[in-house]
């Protein structure tokens, strides 16, 4: 009778140790995304990303515009106002993540890692001077220039 005891007890502890085996965290395990979750130990597809794109002329391009009677530029993502600058304002070369460039904007992407939005360039009359797709990113930022 105490050896059945014993087996029952025996029993009775494996299967209460077995059956609390716990479930994985789930969450986004891209380290780039922006709901990142470092506990994470399967991704549930939850991901969600940003991308920053930067807007920048070179120093040729910004001494034409003189000629042409600009003296601003207005900067638009999918048809929204992102900013302006003066037509003259210029970098020496594309600009860096942590600058401002002379216009720019931090793109919500969703779900989706790569995501492509229009823009368009109109000076202080709205004429349109430049218009393009751009591809962004979410591990990334985007330096475009306009020339």
């Amino acid at each position: 009778m105490k050896k059945l005891a014993i087996i029952c007890a025996s029993i009775f502890c494996v299967i209460s140790i077995t059956s609390c085996k716990k479930d994985p965290v789930k969450g986004c395990k891209t380290s780039f995304a922006t709901n990142y979750n470092s506990s994470a130990e399967e991704d549930d597809g939850s991901c969600n990303y940003e991308s920053k794109v930067i807007f920048w002329q070179n120093q040729s391009n910004a001494s034409s515009w003189s000629a042409l009677g600009v003296t601003a530029l207005n900067f638009y993502v999918d048809g929204s106002f992102i900013g302006s600058c003066g037509a003259t304002t210029y970098y020496g070369s594309a600009p860096s993540c942590s600058s401002d460039g002379l216009a720019h904007i931090t793109k919500n992407l969703g779900s989706s890692k790569v995501k492509s939005f229009s823009y368009t360039v109109k000076d202080q009359n709205g004429t349109q001077w430049y218009s393009g797709t751009i591809t962004l990113d979410g591990s990334a930022c985007t330096t475009q220039q306009i020339n």
